[in-house]
């Protein structure tokens, strides 16, 4: 399903379902004083819609009525995966299906490495998972393809990094795992890449300076600890680091996205031709 994907727009059925006056925000919702310009993406999509500022500062009141909303769509898609689940149970085919409703992003977009952006929804239902449990076990959009290759009774390939969420969820959660993201997509003013385990995060953005997150003790990501001269915050921070280099080299990585994309920029007719490209939010079908 496309939604609750921009644009928020959703039959009015579903935007009454909801106050608006619950969506109202506080001085709280700010942004941290401490926002550098390379921890997020410069694409401005939200700015792309009327009504919108293009440097998609919005008001409190736009705000607002953007997450309003959203939520309609969020309601919208919830009636429609209703009509799914209904036609397995008419096909009497649960038994031998596995539910599984996730996002690809948060609600402000996939262009940042904070946990609005990405942690998602994740809820699995179906035969040998137990129901009615909320877990905080750690989980990754690469656990799908395991899951599926499981329940089919396939191997993954040995080095596939992704778990069985039909295993995960029968066992004491591991929260040791180390987590992973990346980012090189468009407007990025360099490679973004996370590591999250335990309660901590660390966020490394290639050519730039880190950052630190407890993500127990400061959830809405408000304290960055990586300049904190704390044993147990620059413990963290190189902890971090060395689970991030058991994944990959950042900076040799970033070097090789930002290369890739002058290739094709170059094979789409160059900067300017791309830039006057009709629509152009991704890379062009090759003719």
């Amino acid at each position: 399903f496309f939604k609750p994907h921009l644009p928020f727009n959703a039959p009015k059925k579903y935007w009454d379902m909801h106050e608006s006056a619950a969506f109202a925000l506080g001085e709280e919702c700010m942004a941290p004083s401490e926002v550098f310009p390379w921890t997020y993406s410069k694409q401005m999509e939200l700015g792309g819609y009327q009504g919108v500022p293009g440097n998609e500062a919005v008001s409190f009141d736009q705000a607002q009525h953007l997450r309003h909303g959203y939520y309609a769509c969020v309601s919208y898609v919830d009636a429609q995966i209703g009509r799914v689940l209904d036609a397995l149970d008419r096909l009497e085919a649960g038994e031998n299906t596995i539910v599984l409703l996730l996002g690809d992003h948060g609600f402000w977009t996939k262009m940042a490495m904070y946990e609005g952006s990405v942690a998602v929804p994740m809820i699995i239902a179906g035969k040998g998972i137990p129901q009615g449990q909320y877990r905080k076990d750690p989980a990754h959009l690469l656990d799908i393809p395991a899951t599926a290759l499981a329940w089919a009774g396939l191997t993954p390939p040995p080095d596939w990094p992704g778990h069985n969420l039909i295993t995960t969820v029968n066992q004491p959660p591991d929260h040791d795992r180390t987590l992973f993201s990346e980012y090189h997509d468009g407007g990025a003013n360099t490679g973004f890449f996370m590591v999250v385990w335990s309660s901590w995060k660390v966020i490394a953005y290639a050519g730039y300076a880190p950052q630190l997150f407890n993500l127990e003790d400061d959830p809405e990501e408000n304290h960055d600890l990586a300049q904190s001269s704390l044993p147990i915050h620059q413990d963290a921070l190189k902890e971090g680091r060395r689970r991030l280099l058991e994944i990959c080299d950042p900076d040799a990585i970033n070097q090789l996205a930002f290369a890739d994309q002058r290739q094709k920029i170059a094979e789409f007719g160059g900067v300017e031709a791309c830039l006057n490209a009709p629509a152009f939010n991704a890379t062009p079908t090759p003719i």
